[in-house]
Protein backbone atom coordinates (compact mmCIF):
# COMPACT_ATOMS: atom_id res chain seq x y z
CA UNK A 1 0.00 0.00 0.00
CA UNK A 2 1.45 3.52 -1.08
CA UNK A 3 1.82 6.32 1.69
CA UNK A 4 -0.98 8.67 1.43
CA UNK A 5 -0.66 12.50 2.06
CA UNK A 6 -3.35 14.97 2.21
CA UNK A 7 -3.81 17.80 -0.60
CA UNK A 8 -3.17 21.17 1.03
CA UNK A 9 -5.55 22.48 -1.20
CA UNK A 10 -8.53 20.70 -1.51
CA UNK A 11 -7.69 17.72 1.41
CA UNK A 12 -8.15 14.98 -0.77
CA UNK A 13 -6.06 11.41 0.58
CA UNK A 14 -3.31 11.28 -2.31
CA UNK A 15 -0.60 8.92 -3.13
CA UNK A 16 2.61 10.79 -1.42
CA UNK A 17 4.45 10.20 -4.82
CA UNK A 18 2.25 12.65 -6.52
CA UNK A 19 3.57 16.03 -7.51
CA UNK A 20 0.20 17.71 -8.61
CA UNK A 21 -3.18 16.71 -7.15
CA UNK A 22 -4.97 14.51 -9.21
CA UNK A 23 -8.44 16.12 -8.04
CA UNK A 24 -7.61 19.91 -7.63
CA UNK A 25 -4.75 20.12 -9.96
CA UNK A 26 -2.05 22.00 -7.37
CA UNK A 27 1.07 21.50 -6.92
CA UNK A 28 2.38 19.41 -4.06
CA UNK A 29 5.15 21.04 -1.96
CA UNK A 30 8.26 18.37 -2.20
CA UNK A 31 8.61 18.72 1.79
CA UNK A 32 5.03 16.74 2.08
CA UNK A 33 5.63 14.48 -1.12
CA UNK A 34 7.08 10.78 -0.36
CA UNK A 35 9.93 8.90 -2.13
CA UNK A 36 9.10 8.00 -5.22
CA UNK A 37 8.66 4.20 -5.69
CA UNK A 38 10.88 2.06 -7.56
CA UNK A 39 10.18 1.26 -11.23
CA UNK A 40 11.76 -1.56 -12.57
CA UNK A 41 10.18 -3.19 -15.47
CA UNK A 42 11.95 -6.43 -15.57
CA UNK A 43 10.67 -7.19 -11.96
CA UNK A 44 7.46 -5.13 -10.75
CA UNK A 45 7.90 -7.15 -7.14
CA UNK A 46 10.94 -7.23 -4.94
CA UNK A 47 11.02 -10.77 -5.56
CA UNK A 48 14.22 -12.72 -6.98
CA UNK A 49 11.71 -14.62 -9.12
CA UNK A 50 13.11 -15.09 -12.83
CA UNK A 51 10.88 -15.59 -15.52
CA UNK A 52 10.10 -18.80 -15.23
CA UNK A 53 9.15 -18.90 -11.25
CA UNK A 54 12.12 -20.69 -10.20
CA UNK A 55 14.24 -19.30 -6.85
CA UNK A 56 17.41 -18.00 -8.07
CA UNK A 57 19.23 -21.07 -6.42
CA UNK A 58 17.65 -23.43 -8.68
CA UNK A 59 18.39 -21.62 -11.83
CA UNK A 60 21.85 -21.46 -11.24
CA UNK A 61 21.72 -25.14 -9.92
CA UNK A 62 20.10 -26.05 -13.77
CA UNK A 63 22.73 -24.00 -15.37
CA UNK A 64 25.53 -25.24 -13.84
CA UNK A 65 24.14 -28.75 -14.25
CA UNK A 66 24.26 -28.45 -18.09
CA UNK A 67 27.12 -26.80 -18.32
CA UNK A 68 28.55 -29.76 -16.87
CA UNK A 69 26.88 -32.22 -18.65
CA UNK A 70 28.45 -30.03 -21.81
CA UNK A 71 32.03 -30.76 -20.15
CA UNK A 72 31.55 -34.22 -19.60
CA UNK A 73 30.04 -35.06 -23.08
CA UNK A 74 32.78 -33.28 -24.55
CA UNK A 75 35.59 -35.23 -23.10
CA UNK A 76 33.98 -38.46 -23.65
CA UNK A 77 33.68 -37.23 -27.43
CA UNK A 78 37.42 -36.44 -27.33
CA UNK A 79 38.24 -40.00 -25.31
CA UNK A 80 36.17 -41.67 -28.14
CA UNK A 81 37.32 -39.60 -30.70
CA UNK A 82 40.96 -40.31 -29.93
CA UNK A 83 40.92 -43.82 -29.57
CA UNK A 84 38.63 -44.16 -32.83
CA UNK A 85 41.94 -42.53 -34.26
CA UNK A 86 44.72 -44.52 -32.62
CA UNK A 87 42.88 -47.83 -34.00
CA UNK A 88 41.97 -46.73 -37.45
CA UNK A 89 44.37 -44.07 -38.37
CA UNK A 90 43.11 -44.23 -42.11
CA UNK A 91 39.74 -42.51 -40.13
CA UNK A 92 40.72 -38.93 -41.21
CA UNK A 93 38.81 -36.16 -41.44
CA UNK A 94 36.09 -37.34 -39.34
CA UNK A 95 37.61 -37.73 -36.16
CA UNK A 96 39.63 -34.45 -36.26
CA UNK A 97 36.69 -32.66 -37.02
CA UNK A 98 34.98 -34.42 -34.18
CA UNK A 99 38.08 -33.63 -31.67
CA UNK A 100 38.02 -30.06 -32.55
CA UNK A 101 34.28 -29.85 -32.28
CA UNK A 102 34.34 -31.53 -28.91
CA UNK A 103 37.11 -29.15 -27.64
CA UNK A 104 35.32 -26.18 -28.62
CA UNK A 105 32.40 -27.77 -26.62
CA UNK A 106 34.67 -28.12 -23.62
CA UNK A 107 36.02 -24.96 -24.10
CA UNK A 108 31.75 -23.38 -24.26
CA UNK A 109 31.37 -25.31 -21.21
CA UNK A 110 33.98 -24.51 -18.95
CA UNK A 111 33.32 -20.89 -20.17
CA UNK A 112 29.45 -21.31 -19.12
CA UNK A 113 31.15 -22.29 -15.95
CA UNK A 114 32.26 -19.11 -15.51
CA UNK A 115 30.04 -16.80 -16.79
CA UNK A 116 31.69 -15.47 -19.49
CA UNK A 117 29.59 -13.18 -21.86
CA UNK A 118 31.53 -14.98 -25.15
CA UNK A 119 31.02 -18.48 -23.90
CA UNK A 120 27.27 -18.06 -23.22
CA UNK A 121 26.49 -16.48 -26.82
CA UNK A 122 28.22 -19.22 -28.28
CA UNK A 123 25.94 -22.31 -26.07
CA UNK A 124 23.06 -20.25 -27.12
CA UNK A 125 24.28 -20.53 -31.09
CA UNK A 126 25.43 -24.32 -30.95
CA UNK A 127 21.75 -24.95 -29.17
CA UNK A 128 19.55 -23.35 -31.90
CA UNK A 129 21.67 -25.07 -34.37
CA UNK A 130 20.66 -28.27 -32.59
CA UNK A 131 17.12 -27.42 -32.00
CA UNK A 132 17.02 -26.95 -35.51
CA UNK A 133 19.03 -30.40 -36.14
CA UNK A 134 17.00 -31.68 -33.45
CA UNK A 135 14.01 -31.04 -35.12
CA UNK A 136 14.76 -32.73 -38.70
CA UNK A 137 15.99 -35.64 -36.71
CA UNK A 138 13.27 -36.45 -35.30
CA UNK A 139 11.21 -36.30 -38.73
CA UNK A 140 13.77 -38.62 -39.73
CA UNK A 141 13.48 -40.74 -36.76
CA UNK A 142 10.13 -40.89 -37.20
CA UNK A 143 10.74 -42.66 -40.62
CA UNK A 144 13.69 -44.64 -38.80
CA UNK A 145 11.07 -46.39 -37.17
CA UNK A 146 9.36 -47.89 -40.29
CA UNK A 147 13.25 -48.90 -41.82
CA UNK A 148 14.84 -50.20 -38.76
CA UNK A 149 11.94 -51.49 -36.03
CA UNK A 150 12.88 -51.16 -32.23
CA UNK A 151 15.98 -49.58 -33.28
CA UNK A 152 14.47 -46.50 -34.50
CA UNK A 153 12.44 -46.04 -31.75
CA UNK A 154 16.07 -45.91 -29.97
CA UNK A 155 17.17 -43.68 -32.09
CA UNK A 156 13.82 -41.88 -31.93
CA UNK A 157 14.50 -41.10 -28.09
CA UNK A 158 18.36 -40.56 -28.32
CA UNK A 159 17.23 -37.71 -31.02
CA UNK A 160 14.19 -36.26 -28.53
CA UNK A 161 16.68 -36.39 -25.29
CA UNK A 162 19.36 -34.28 -27.56
CA UNK A 163 16.70 -31.90 -28.55
CA UNK A 164 15.31 -31.19 -25.06
CA UNK A 165 18.92 -30.57 -23.61
CA UNK A 166 19.76 -28.26 -26.22
CA UNK A 167 16.38 -26.43 -25.87
CA UNK A 168 16.73 -26.44 -21.68
CA UNK A 169 20.38 -24.80 -22.22
CA UNK A 170 18.85 -21.69 -23.82
CA UNK A 171 16.32 -21.34 -21.52
CA UNK A 172 18.72 -21.74 -18.44
CA UNK A 173 21.46 -19.21 -20.20
CA UNK A 174 18.25 -16.82 -20.39
CA UNK A 175 17.04 -17.43 -16.70
CA UNK A 176 20.79 -16.58 -15.81
CA UNK A 177 20.99 -13.47 -18.33
CA UNK A 178 17.80 -12.15 -15.98
CA UNK A 179 19.24 -12.92 -13.12
CA UNK A 180 22.67 -11.40 -14.07
CA UNK A 181 20.79 -8.32 -14.79
CA UNK A 182 18.74 -8.31 -12.00
CA UNK A 183 21.32 -8.34 -9.71
CA UNK A 184 23.32 -5.31 -11.39
CA UNK A 185 20.01 -2.73 -11.34
CA UNK A 186 20.03 -3.85 -7.96
CA UNK A 187 23.80 -3.32 -7.38
CA UNK A 188 23.66 -0.02 -9.25
CA UNK A 189 21.14 1.18 -6.42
Amino acid sequence: MPLMIQCPQCGQTIPASNQVCQFCKAPIPPHMRGPVPKTNFQHDDDSLEVGSGLPPEKVWKIYNGLAWFWIATAALSIIFSAVFVVQKPTSGLGAVVDIIFAMATLLIGVGLLAKNELARKAATFFCILSVVRGLLLVIGGMFSILIFGLLGVLFLIVYLFNLCLAAAMIWAVNETERLINWDRMNWRG
